[in-house]
């Protein structure tokens, strides 16, 4: 049973099929909560996605069969077809022909407008990515105001708790030098929901040292929410 102040927190991984590499971190989460060397907390459900995008996760690849770019595709106020995915790539249909173009995004949306209907006290989905070296990287979900994109509040709050735990860096807005559009945390915090980015440091396999710290930060953020 949700109480009026049950709140979900959802992790994601593969919204870009060939970035699943925090993956083994959050299975060993759900092997620590099913044995129970992890207790449950009671007013936070846990979600987790192992590939929001299957079929590019099956080849390695970034973008969905379609040839679109999920991490592009929301309908949020920079919405375009034209996106850029690093500061030399441009694909010109990447954001796909409207937002929700996609079956894999508009199923997401449907299922977390959902689960906000089931939550009272509110969703929060945190996306993993790859890679920002050489420290990992955490940026909340963004409104725009007044011209200006500005990290939405209790993501920002959530995300610094993250990164002090990971040893990630933290910053209000994407730092790589290209512009991210119609992106699934824009789409999140204009619905009221908290949401992250996160950027793992290598696009490999973690090591012992860093499938610890982020380990430690997604407990720290189990444990923000649970307060």
């Amino acid at each position: 049973s949700n109480g009026e102040s049950a709140q979900a927190l959802v992790f994601v991984c593969g919204i870009h099929g060939d970035e699943t590499n925090a993956w083994p971190v959050l299975g060993s989460l759900i092997s620590n909560l099913d044995d129970g060397a992890l207790s449950q907390p009671p007013a936070l459900g846990l979600y987790f996605i192992n590939a929001l995008n299957p079929d590019g996760a099956a080849i390695n690849r970034r973008l969905n069969a379609n040839g679109v770019d999920l991490n592009r595709n929301w309908e949020t106020y920079d919405w375009r077809t034209g996106i850029e995915v690093s500061p030399t790539d441009y694909l010109p249909t990447g954001g796909g022909s409207t937002p929700f173009s996609e079956p894999e995004t508009r199923a997401m949306r449907d299922w977390l407008l959902a689960l906000q209907a089931q939550y009272p006290g509110g969703v929060t989905v945190i996306y993993f990515h790859a890679a920002f070296p050489p420290k990992g990287l955490v940026m909340p979900g963004t409104h725009y105001v007044d011209g200006q994109d500005l990290a939405d509040t209790p993501s920002r709050q959530l995300g610094e708790r993250l990164s002090v735990a990971t040893g990630y860096r933290y910053d209000n807005r994407w730092p790589g030098g290209y512009r991210v559009t119609g992106d699934a945390s824009t789409w999140a915090v204009a619905q009221g929901m908290r949401s992250l980015t996160v950027e793992l440091p290598v696009r490999g396999a973690l090591d012992a040292t860093q499938f610890g710290k982020l380990r430690e930060g997604i407990l720290a953020a189990i444990e923000f929410l649970s307060r």
